[in-house]
């Protein structure tokens, strides 16, 4: 269950007849509302970076802090007097809330349209790495929507980092920022959207996403094997680094779900229970009275040939196929997918 609590502005603000500069913020922090004045937290800069420019002592009290604000002719405030704050059930899952936002979809846009070397610098991104760069400080709108692919390649950078998707970890010698991913939250974000502007980009490659639908129900591993290869090339890829392997093949797993989930004929199910355990990939073609399951695994330093045959021991230890037979499928197809980087092998097995 979901429900609204309303929270108030409740102190007033500091300023007088002689302030000249007005030092605007949003809304208090629980512990400002605790404390019953702005910027309480204990860890928050705010009065100790007053009190630096100042050259004063840091100020404790409330009334100290207003005898500063006022003796240098300043004026705080808060621009929201009460807001709402949705409180969820505790099964709830935190969510992007922000990530449909209009600059989300420029950033989106330019993302799409991103270089080789730009795709490469993402990656570094996603893994937990930073990248250089310079930054343009005076961007304006016209600047970030711009429909010249050059322009939005030159300013991306700093676009991504005006709108919050990056922020500056540091300062190299040569004045170049530092910039890395901020949080979790924002991680999501460049993963579904790099996961979305994958099989957008898969599916419209027609010829290739049917050929490899094709060699999926037909149990053709060398072609599966060949034109995922192809889409992997394509892609942004998921590098060797300290991510958990977990991740890691979620990330792939994730690719193939989206390039079989596209052909609509077919029942598509992900991490379905079957047998003894749940398997990555189960798909049922109806009309055919055939199935598919495919396990996936990361091949950690390119160790293919181990991870396929841990995967295909998982689908018959787990009897992954025993659901598939309950549903009238005549026909069955086990794959063993191992992924590194850019590049997959595929076995295969069949019963029926």
């Amino acid at each position: 269950m979901e429900e609204y609590h309303t929270i108030r502005h409740t102190f007033e603000p500091v300023w007088d007849s002689d302030s000249k500069i007005l030092i605007l913020g949003t809304f208090p922090s629980v512990k400002s509302r605790e404390n019953c004045f702005y910027y309480g937290h204990p860890q928050n800069r705010f009065w100790k970076l007053l009190a630096g420019i100042y050259e004063e002592a840091v100020p404790e009290t409330i009334d100290e802090k207003k005898a500063l604000v006022l003796r240098h002719h300043l004026a705080v405030w808060d621009v929201i007097s009460q807001c709402s704050r949705l409180i969820a059930s505790k099964e709830a899952k935190m969510e992007a809330h922000w990530a449909n936002s209009s600059s989300n979809q420029i950033v989106q846009s330019i993302i799409e349209g991103a270089s080789a070397t730009v795709k490469e610098e993402i990656e570094i991104l996603i893994s937990g790495g930073h990248v250089e760069k310079n930054l343009i400080p005076e961007l304006t709108y016209a600047d970030l929507d711009s429909r010249d692919a050059d322009v939005r390649q030159t300013y991306l950078w700093s676009v991504l980092f005006a709108a919050g998707y990056l922020t500056a970890q540091g300062v190299t010698a040569g004045g170049e920022y530092q910039l890395v991913i901020p949080n979790k939250e924002v991680l999501k974000i460049y993963e579904s959207k790099i996961k979305s502007w994958f099989k957008v980009k898969a599916v419209s490659d027609t010829d290739s996403w049917k050929e490899f639908c094709m060699a999926v129900a037909g149990g053709d591993a060398a072609a599966v094997q060949t034109v995922f290869n192809k889409f992997l090339s394509d892609s942004i890829s998921i590098r060797d680094t300290f991510v958990k392997k977990e991740m890691k093949e979620n990330f792939y797993h994730g690719m193939l779900l989206g390039l079989l989930k596209a052909e609509q004929s077919w029942i598509v199910k992900s991490n379905a229970e079957s047998g003894f355990g749940y398997t990555d990939i189960m798909l049922i073609i109806p009309a055919e009275k055939k199935g598919c399951i495919i396990e996936v695994k990361y091949a950690e330093k390119g160790e293919y040939n181990s991870k396929c045959t841990e995967a295909m021991r998982q689908i018959e230890n787990g009897r992954y196929e025993d659901i598939l037979k309950q549903e009238g499928v005549e026909k069955i197809h086990k794959y063993g997918i191992a992924c590194y980087k850019k590049a997959c092998k595929v076995v295969h097995c069949q019963t029926g």
